[in-house]
């Protein structure tokens, strides 16, 4: 589908449209000729459009969310489709990432990438079951303002995302690690079958951070709430704010990509992977959100999985063997490419790479995990809010969970 809006604007549809009741939404012009294409490619003729706002205080501050519901009122055949649009946030001034890039990079992730990997699953021949796909994308905006996808609304077949402020569970926790495996084997597989187009579309996707004096800033102002944990007289406070100085020097060298990286995430947590229960037995996961994905180590991703989404007496419990589990994940499901796993990631410079970069999840329990993990009333309105300006006031299961994170790496001889 093209996403020029001059491509769509001058089809001017028959169809009776009907203004459901209640629609809180305003669209873009954009984005509302794309919706109105994207209709019309799916035989409506008389329908109504139902929007409502799925955005949430505090739920993220790049991007809002809208339900949009279209059902045909005429006919024999009722069609009904039920789409989540993405939308930029207008009049967000983000500073710690191109809002604009952000937004192309996931677009290009579900546009394109989306289909270079399923058509490398269907030539490997991986059943349908065992694939590791997306959701379903039927349009993309990329005009200036208006950038925008609309995607399937994955919650009107039975999908949910796991509470911030609950424990996930076990076999969530290995549904998503087997997940991650997938998506970080595709990389390699791509580059030994694909090596030209991953040379020149995969390679070049590095982080789109900005770290600049904004971001410095940034970190610590959010890095406060760490702070505010420990009192002045207990050592971890000063422990904590040593740490501070050094995740402002070495969090951008663990974005710098190299031989062994893969296509992360770059967000990799539990509210960001839906999931599916069948007669309350959880039935599969399915990620979401690849606005910050990037090309640098999977340690990244494995590390904010667990420091940003679970607490202590879960990782002393499983965080192993699941780092296992994905490990022999990725290895079969690269078997399936003719791609075997040592000689693309052997186990010595993983394991190594895993011990030198761990403490990433000590920068991401300061720099993320208060955002996170922020009770709504108090989330930061970035429309009227500078980062540069940003307080957070942590919340009782944030100063739990970051004192939990603070004990792993003591424990683990990381301060």
């Amino acid at each position: 589908m093209s996403n020029n809006k001059s491509d769509v604007s001058n089809k001017q549809l028959e169809s009776e449209i009907t203004d459901a009741v209640g629609n809180e939404v305003d669209l873009s012009a954009d984005l509302e000729v794309l919706l109105s294409k994207v209709i019309e490619d799916h035989d409506f003729k008389n329908y109504t459009v139902n929007k409502r706002s799925m955005t949430t205080r505090g739920e993220g501050f790049m991007s809002r969310l809208h339900e949009i519901i279209v059902k045909e009122v005429a006919g024999e055949e009722k069609l009904e489709l039920n789409f989540c649009v993405k939308c930029i946030y207008p009049g967000v001034d983000v500073l710690l990432f191109p809002l604009r890039g952000v937004f192309l990079r996931e677009i290009f992730v579900y546009e394109e990438l989306s289909k270079v990997y399923e058509s490398l699953q269907t030539e490997a021949g991986v059943p349908l079951e065992d694939r590791y796909d997306f959701v379903k994308c039927f349009g993309v905006c990329k005009n200036e303002g208006s950038e925008a996808l609309i995607l399937e609304n994955m919650t009107a077949k039975g999908y949910k995302t796991y509470s911030k402020n609950y424990n996930i569970s076990l076999e969530f926790a290995k549904l998503s690690m087997i997940r991650l495996a997938k998506f970080h084997a595709l990389s390699y597989a791509l580059g030994r079958l694909r090596p030209d187009y991953y040379e020149s579309r995969i390679r070049p996707l590095t982080t789109q951070y900005l770290f600049n004096d904004s971001w410095t800033q940034c970190v610590r102002n959010v890095a406060q709430a760490t702070l505010d944990v420990f009192t002045p007289s207990d050592p971890r406070h000063q422990k904590m704010r040593d740490f501070v100085e050094k995740t402002i020097q070495k969090f951008p060298a663990y974005y710098e990509p190299s031989d062994r990286s893969v296509l992360c995430h770059g967000d990799y947590r539990p509210s960001n992977i839906l999931m599916k229960e069948k007669d309350g037995i959880l039935s599969g996961v399915l990620p979401v959100d690849y606005q910050i994905a990037q090309m640098c180590s999977p340690v990244i991703d494995l590390a904010y999985f667990f420091f940003a989404g679970t607490d202590r007496a879960f990782r002393s419990a499983h965080m192993t063997d699941l780092i296992h589990l994905y490990r022999e994940t990725m290895r079969t499901f690269l078997a399936r490419f003719g791609v075997d796993l040592e000689g693309v990631s052997p186990t010595p410079e993983f394991e190594r790479e895993y011990r030198d970069k761990l403490d990433y999840g000590l920068m991401i329990g300061i720099v993320s995990l208060p955002c996170i993990l922020v009770s709504p009333e108090h989330a930061p309105d970035l429309s009227s809010t500078s980062v540069t300006d940003i307080r957070i006031q942590g919340s009782s299961l944030f100063r739990q969970r970051i004192a939990e994170i603070v004990e792993d790496f003591e424990s683990w001889g990381y301060l």
